[in-house]
């Protein structure tokens, strides 16, 4: 993995609005299967989208399945919309281990927010989408590792659910388990186009989570991950998100125990060998861990997570026994200042929201500043009071259900977290903050004529300094090299991402001219190790195995998504019998032994082809 320079200036938090929840006007999403056998409460789905002081119109497709009848919205400002679709098949990632094309596309003629939600009472959950800041190139999975997923319901499973979002996109899949097709640590590659998705699914004995998977792709892809009803003392329920890349993680994280009766969990995993976690403040390190190793921790209050290399930091919180998910952004130089979302249910609701101190006095939901008031902020331990947090319940006559609302801070960047769901029901979890602070992309490698234009997953009104001098918002880059941008956002927040571009040799395949052998065997034609293969005559194996004589051409893809081309004549002959005469064996002298004759004479012998 390469080296990423990130220098980060955490400067006065500006009195402008600077960095928003997760939107974006582009939103790639791949939807998890979940349990049919659980109460059949999979359906339908929702996507609920909020707009802030701009209009919009907003389209719902699938690039790669054109009989899906794709969604039209017109969405007045400050205001919101939810898309139900009600058939399984069109959107549910199964079968596992297989090419689909239900990869869903959201775009808006303005910035807009995002989630998905299943269900209508059990089994369910939300996941926050994030836009540009979730397509990246190199994934490790975080989910849970201690509870057992779907009890009595046999098609529950724990899950990791992909999209492409641009053609002929070569992914590998490493599980870290056993899955459906593959074992643990096989190498699993595919190709996919705009569009097309893949699933699979871990085995149902003991905690079988996917926790340390790890997937790359040579161009960038979003990820979904699940625990299909997670067993808890006597409940079953769904917990999951859409994922970021290891490039947009952070190294402090701040979280809020919820209304879970059980033990709460957070899941650390970590992107680089000789990870440090520190937990509160303390300076002795709690764990070290290793690439794709993950640290459970109990979380009793409030808990700061602090670690020296960026990780993944997963909460597992609920409200009784109900279990659901989010993945946590972390603190610096990211954040919103205002946030749009949907109390979908008319059981418990808990909001919890971080600020650094000075935030506190300037919220205001829906223009109402007693619904989040200074006095309910309290310390973040270990921050030396420089982060506060606010977690507390609403009432319906506070919040009714079904609306929408908008919290905002007109001086101070924030995060949001939301928890919604009954104790014998089901829990909705999410965080609805901004999760990029600067990421350009994951090292690259271009096929030879071929460009690529780096769009940083920064913020809306930051300013750019290129490594040759433009001050454009993107750069095309088309030759071999590394690149680099420091941004400056609203907020003051100045910092410095790299990545480096290669370029793949025009012909990187060459076959032998001509390849012989004798009537009747079979001869094998092996072009090496690439991502796919396709013979002239028909075969899409690795290893062309033929007794035909003849001219035979094959077109591979490369693990960077190049193509190249060549072809071998392979030739045949009769056998002959051929007679070299008589073997003949030189003796070596021996001494202190009769001696020999200088020429033994041995049977006569054929020797054939």
């Amino acid at each position: 993995m390469r080296k990423r320079l990130r220098f980060v200036a955490l400067l006065l938090f500006a009195s402008v609005p600077a960095a928003f929840a997760q939107l974006d006007q582009q939103f790639w999403f791949a939807a998890p299967d979940i349990s049919t056998q659980h109460r059949e409460d999979d359906r339908p789905v929702r996507f609920r989208i909020s707009t802030l002081e701009e209009p919009a119109e907003v389209r719902v497709s699938m690039p790669a399945n054109p009989s899906f009848q794709t969604r039209i919205l017109t969405l007045a400002a400050n205001s919101t919309a939810t898309v139900v679709i009600n058939n399984p098949s069109q959107y549910e990632n199964t079968p596992p281990n297989q090419v689909l094309n239900k990869g869903f596309l959201i775009t808006s003629t303005a910035l807009v927010s995002a989630f998905y939600e299943v269900g209508e009472l059990w089994n369910v959950d939300i996941f926050a989408l994030k836009g540009q800041n979730a397509l990246g190139q190199e994934f490790i999975l975080p989910n849970q590792t201690i509870w057992n997923v779907g009890g009595p319901y046999t098609d529950a499973h724990s899950s990791v659910t992909l999209v492409a979002t641009e053609d002929n996109t070569v992914v590998t899949f490493i599980p870290s388990r056993s899955v459906i097709g593959h074992g643990s640590q096989d190498t699993v590659t595919l190709i996919l186009d705009r569009g097309e998705t893949y699933s699979n699914y871990a085995r149902r004995t003991g905690p079988v989570s996917l926790n340390g998977s790890i997937i790359t792709a040579n161009k960038p892809i979003a990820v979904t991950i699940s625990d299909d009803s997670i067993v808890l003392n006597g409940c079953r329920d769904l917990a999951g998100d859409q994922l970021v890349p290891i490039g947009v993680l952070g190294e402090e994280h701040i979280v809020a125990k919820g209304a879970l009766e059980a033990d709460e969990r957070l899941f650390i995993t970590a992107t680089e060998d000789g990870t440090k976690v520190y937990i509160n403040g303390n300076q002795a390190p709690l764990d070290t861990l290793g690439r794709g190793q993950t640290l459970s921790y109990r979380v009793d209050d409030l808990t700061y997570v602090r670690t020296s290399a960026p990780a993944y930091v997963m909460h597992y919180t609920g409200v009784g026994c109900e279990v659901g998910a989010a993945l946590i952004p972390s603190i610096n130089c990211k954040g919103s200042n205002q946030v749009g979302f949907t109390r979908s249910s008319e059981e418990e609701f808990y909001m919890t929201v971080l600020v650094r101190q000075g935030g506190e006095q300037s919220f205001t939901l829906n223009g109402d500043a007693s619904l989040l008031p200074p006095s309910s902020f309290v310390p973040v331990p270990g921050t030396n009071n420089e982060w506060l947090i606010s977690s507390r319940a609403y009432s319906l006559s506070d919040m009714p259900a079904g609306r929408s609302y908008l919290l905002r801070n007109e001086q101070f960047s924030f995060q949001l977290g939301i928890l919604d769901g009954g104790p014998g029901t089901g829990t909705r979890y999410g965080y609805f903050s901004n999760f990029a602070s600067l990421f350009i992309g994951d090292d690259f490698t271009l096929c030879t004529g071929a460009e690529r234009v780096i769009v940083p997953k920064g913020e809306p009104g930051a300013s750019y300094l290129w490594s040759d001098g433009s001050t454009d918002p993107t750069l095309t880059v088309r030759t071999a090299g590394d690149y680099w941008v420091s941004m400056t956002n609203a907020s003051g927040c100045v910092l410095t991402d790299t990545l480096s571009v290669d370029v793949n040799p025009e012909s990187f395949l060459a076959l032998d001219t001509l390849v012989g052998g004798c009537n009747g065997e079979t001869v094998m034609v092996d072009p090496g190790v690439h991502a796919s293969y396709q013979w002239s005559n028909g075969t899409r194996r690795r290893r062309l195995s033929t007794r035909s004589a003849g001219i035979y051409s094959v077109e591979v893809i490369n693990a960077n998504g190049c193509i190249d081309q060549d072809s071998v004549e392979v030739v045949f002959q009769e056998k002959h019998a051929v007679d070299l005469g008589p073997d003949v064996l030189v003796c070596p002298d021996v001494p202190d032994l009769a001696p020999l004759p200088s020429v033994c004479r041995l049977p006569q012998t054929i020797d054939r082809l």
